[in-house]
């Protein structure tokens, strides 16, 4: 059985709950983005950021190391964050990047930004845009609380124990948790390992600019590259782990010269590819989670998807 929070306690419980970190929600700039806030106010409860919650786990510059002289110091331990109105499939994606970052070789990093971390996801009452897949990527819903919109209050389902801490002493709800996901568009072919072919994604491959906007908003794109920044008498500096994009020419050139994915084609096919089959094969999910942001913001609006359930 879930909880029952009213609307005009919100505020209350969110700075309850981040009491001591920092409180992050979906907030209108110059653009739909999440960031810290200092109350619930601030928070647009419509729509899905253009940049998912990656950044807060993985962020886009990151010091892994600084060093003074021959002397390695350490770098600042990330904040307690209670991250509020995330959707699903935001929340779902951490389950793939903890396959990444924390098994086999734990990244110390991210393994405390995810314990230091609070999520509380935001069900979708309709899907997020035209383009969005969620419900058919079979994701059992990832979070330690869930708020479903009911009107005047919300039914807060509670995922984890860290989360039923944080709701122990609200009011028992009546009712039972509803579907979760909206009613979206669907994939319909989840294997498709038999068409890494050109020819089935010919007027695709047509498209793509290989810009790699689509990898900068996919809540599950990790690609990164790591350099050292030192002052300017190299003795001091910092060692910076930084996005990347597998769409880009030069993230695969090597010494020598070499490209492993010269041909744009070969790039837009990892893209899927990982995304869909490869991640699956290995791990036994999708690392895709349906969002629909690298088509909504592809300057070429490449619908992939699309191409995919229209394979023969």
């Amino acid at each position: 059985m879930g909880k029952r929070l009213e609307k005009e306690g919100l505020d209350k419980f969110l700075k309850n709950s981040s009491k001591g970190g920092i409180l992050v929600g979906p907030v209108i700039t110059d653009m739909l983005r999440f960031q810290e806030i200092e109350d619930a106010g601030e928070i647009c409860f419509e729509g899905n950021p253009t940049f998912g919650i990656k950044k807060f786990f993985v962020p886009p510059k990151n010091p892994i190391l600084k060093f003074k002289g021959a002397k390695l110091l350490g770098v600042e331990t990330p904040k307690k964050t209670v991250i509020f109105g995330a959707r699903l499939c935001d929340t779902n994606s951490l389950l793939k990047t903890d396959q990444l970052y924390l098994n086999d070789y734990p990244d110390e990093d991210y393994k405390t930004r995810r314990e230091n971390t609070v999520l509380m996801a935001l069900a979708c009452s309709e899907s997020c845009n035209e383009y969005a897949f969620c419900k058919s990527m079979n994701d059992i819903g990832h979070y330690d609380l869930l708020f479903v919109d009911k009107g005047d209050y919300f039914y807060v389902d509670i995922g984890t124990e860290k989360g039923q801490r944080l709701v122990k002493n609200l009011k028992d709800a009546q009712e039972t948790l509803p579907d979760i996901y909206p009613s979206t568009r669907a994939l319909n072919k989840h294997n498709i390992r038999a068409y890494l072919d050109e020819k089935h994604w010919h007027k695709d491959r047509q498209n793509c600019l290989s810009c790699s906007r689509c990898s900068m908003v996919c809540p599950n794109c990790l690609c990164f590259d790591v350099t050292d920044v030192v002052d300017i008498t190299l003795k001091n500096g910092e060692r910076v782990r930084k996005w990347d994009s597998c769409q880009l020419k030069n993230f695969t050139t090597v010494a020598g010269g070499h490209v492993f994915r010269e041909a744009r084609f070969n790039r837009f096919r990892h893209f899927v590819f990982h995304k869909i089959q490869y991640f699956a094969e290995k791990y036994g999910s999708h690392m895709c989670t349906g969002c629909g942001r690298c088509i909504k913001h592809c300057p070429k609006t490449i619908d992939w998807p699309k191409t995919i359930n229209e394979l023969k």
